[in-house]
């Protein structure tokens, strides 16, 4: 055992090669990848579970990622609602349209982000990837413990 502040952090996480800090997708699609090659690797996330966030769109350009990761399968059968374009605005009052219906990759996806996230993390785990996700330095009210 070995004490990191008031934290006593058990044997097993020291034999990890890599600590993934945050389960969200870049901390999860690294996870996978790194498991797929055999490394040793645990994420540590701040949450039970993934929470609701606005939606998002998730481009065309992903879905090579997606089929990379080894998750294109599962990524189809959550239901995520398809997306032939987008428009936004960033900083300035025009509005930039963005079509996908040309795409070589196909559409976008309009995400269902907590469900995403979740996918991932069990993708993750799946891998070989330890998924840590309970708090231990904050009691239930979300203070800070003593």
């Amino acid at each position: 055992m070995q004490r990191i502040g008031s934290e006593v952090i058990a044997d097993s996480y020291m034999l990890q090669d890599v600590v993934v800090i945050g389960g969200g997708p870049a901390g999860a699609a690294t996870a996978i990848c790194l498991a797929q090659r055999g490394v040793r690797v645990t994420i540590f996330d701040i949450r039970s579970r993934p929470t609701w966030k606005i939606g998002e769109t998730l481009a065309p350009s992903a879905w090579p990622l997606l089929r990379a990761l080894g998750v294109e399968n599962r990524f189809m059968q959550e239901g995520h609602l398809r997306s032939y374009g987008s428009c936004s605005a960033w900083g300035e009052a025009r509005i930039a349209e963005k079509d996908f219906i040309y795409h070589p990759d196909g559409c976008g996806w309009q995400l269902d982000r907590a469900r995403f996230e979740l996918l991932l993390l069990r993708a993750a785990g799946d891998a070989g990837a330890r998924v840590r996700t309970e708090r231990r330095d904050r009691d239930d009210t979300g203070r800070l413990r003593q």
